[in-house]
């Protein structure tokens, strides 16, 4: 027998507890009666608490406790105990029996956890475009590359936007959210520590969902005092795991040389030029004006194109969205 924890590990109101395999032993172990599939009652969950039992199919029960963590843990231990296997994630068709197939099933979980409003049509042509595949084939390798970049609209990227101090970086995060996140101001080094925030970009197929960190600004250290040292220590840590960064400069400042990343950029970079009002970067790749919103639009379609390009969204074929479909098979095109 199986079980999973399909509720967060924080305090709620109800938890949900999915039982997979032999169920009837699950809940003799509980001192539940026996139920028919398809019934929900109330019941005594073993002494622990009392709760909602639901009974979907022959191997699949469903235990909905209070959520406190201490009616959860209680629960899954005695299942432990008597030798269930606790799963992160079990077979999608268990949790979804209503799908018609495993791409439907994997189809309905990631529906769940997509981060941009921009997966939600694509998911659902999904399981047509499988059906399509398994019939008149795909090439894989194509399949590999559009399905990576799709990937991001599940898990939103990381962009990490980094500089020298007092070139405009705040003011264009600030910008991109269209709301105050970043403290700005005129002193250098004001950015102590990297400011995160999740971004909404527009697209041709909906919003694109990205994550955001405006890294403070990198100068010498002889320049920076320990707890600023300590925070460009932690950026460049962050700057390693990034899919984009933005490498910022103005006219006055320029950009940073590479050799200051000394744990090197493993994504693409984008060179871009702000305040541009008060003269152009050099050898940039987009400028913007961003206290004035000029160059904003621009830059986001720039980096959304970077991360997830037009071909990726207009491909007609089938995504390879959810880790069971890796080894799903689909004809050699």
């Amino acid at each position: 027998m199986q079980f999973r924890v399909a509720t967060a590990p924080a305090p709620g109101a109800i938890a949900v507890i999915d039982l997979f395999g032999d169920v009837d032993s699950a809940l003799k172990l509980f001192k539940i009666q026996l139920i028919e599939p398809g019934a929900v009652v109330v019941r005594d969950i073993g002494g622990i608490d009392t709760g909602v039992v639901v009974r979907w199919r022959d191997d699949h029960v469903q235990l909905l406790p209070h959520a406190g963590p201490h009616v959860v843990r209680a629960i899954a231990e005695r299942l432990r105990d008597h030798g269930a296997m606790e799963v992160i994630s079990p077979d999608p068709r268990i949790a979804f029996p209503e799908a018609r197939d495993l791409v439907e099933a994997c189809m309905l979980e990631t529906l769940g956890r997509a981060a941009s409003p921009a997966a939600i049509d694509l998911l659902l042509k999904q399981p047509e475009r499988w059906r399509k595949a398994q019939r008149s084939g795909v090439n894989s390798e194509e399949q590999r590359v559009r399905s990576a970049a799709l990937d991001r609209l599940v898990a939103p990227p990381l962009v990490v936007a980094i500089g020298p101090p007092n070139v405009g970086k705040s003011t264009l995060t600030n910008a991109m959210a269209r709301e105050a996140v970043s403290v700005v101001a005129d002193q250098p080094g004001t950015t102590r520590d990297h400011v995160g925030v999740t971004l909404e970009l527009p697209s041709l197929a909906g919003g694109i969902t990205l994550r955001w960190i405006d890294a403070p600004g990198f100068r010498s250290d002889d320049d920076a005092d320990p707890i600023e040292r300590e925070a460009i220590r932690l950026a460049r840590a962050v700057v390693s795991q990034a899919d984009l960064v933005l490498s910022c400069g103005d006219a006055a400042h320029g950009f940073l040389e590479p050799h200051v990343f000394d744990s090197g950029i493993g994504c693409p970079v984008l060179r871009v030029g702000l305040r541009s009002d008060l003269g152009r970067a050099p050898a940039c790749d987009v400028t913007t004006a961003a206290s004035r919103s000029e160059g904003v639009t621009e830059l986001a379609e720039t980096i959304r194109q970077m991360l997830i390009p037009d071909d990726a969204l207009k491909w007609q074929g089938p995504w390879q969205f959810h880790p069971t479909l890796a080894e799903a098979p689909t004809r050699a095109g």
